[in-house]
């Protein structure tokens, strides 16, 4: 929370599509250090082109379930095999997945569900981009999301018709395939609330490996 750019260029945040809670809104999340990805690396502290792939990171697995319960509630203590040390609950707003129809109906509202990233927890987060656009919007003041899935189109295809639908000249902020990251490519995208307000960063990551390539400011 203190230092949000330095922790995501030295650590892989990692969101299975288990364990995600389906409903928007705001959720307690278990951040964890992770068995099934220890062995990703992350480049130097730059994040150029030039690093070499020498680091092993600290990989945070996110899910609103905490792993440490197994089945029927029953507790996983230290030394079971299950056990998963070093589990770390924290508050989020949880951003959940929308579809964006063909064509959107002229000169109506956005068919999708804004979330307002106003009061509770101080940390946003939403599901892996794969191919699906992150929206961002200030209105009436209040900084709104929303995570945007293609729906019998390619990513490229939604990023260009969100980008013509509200781009440039509306004052959107959109971060979807193509452009900003391209085939290969998955990224992770976490808001942190600072004194000065929402700050929305993007961990761009091979898709398989989850190495991480870069990092950007977004908003």
């Amino acid at each position: 929370m203190a230092t949000p750019e330095a922790f995501l260029k030295r650590n892989v945040i990692y969101l299975p599509v288990a364990g995600i809670a389906p409903a928007q809104g705001m959720h307690p999340a278990y951040f964890y250090e992770t068995r099934s990805v220890a062995e990703r690396q992350r480049p130097g502290v730059l994040l150029g082109v030039a690093t070499r792939w020498a680091y092993r990171p600290y990989v945070f697995e996110v899910s609103t379930r905490n792993p440490n319960l197994g089945v029927g509630g029953a507790v996983w203590p230290p030394g079971h095999a299950q056990h998963v040390p070093r589990v770390y609950p924290v508050p989020i707003h949880w951003i959940a997945t929308r579809f964006f129809p063909t064509p959107p109906p002229p000169a109506a509202p956005p068919p999708f569900t804004w979330y307002s990233l106003t009061g509770g927890p101080n940390l946003m987060i939403t599901q892996r981009l794969t191919g699906c656009t992150f929206a961002i919007r200030v209105h009436h003041g209040d900084v709104q999301v929303a995570h945007i899935a293609p729906n019998g189109e390619t990513g490229a295809a939604l990023h260009a018709r969100l980008d013509a639908h509200f781009g440039v000249g509306h004052g959107y902020t959109l971060y979807g395939r193509g452009a900003p990251y391209g085939q290969g490519r998955d990224v992770t995208i976490i808001g942190v609330r600072r004194p000065a307000g929402w700050q929305i960063y993007a961990q761009k990551m091979d898709q398989g490996t989850f190495k991480v390539r870069s990092l950007h400011r977004i908003y």
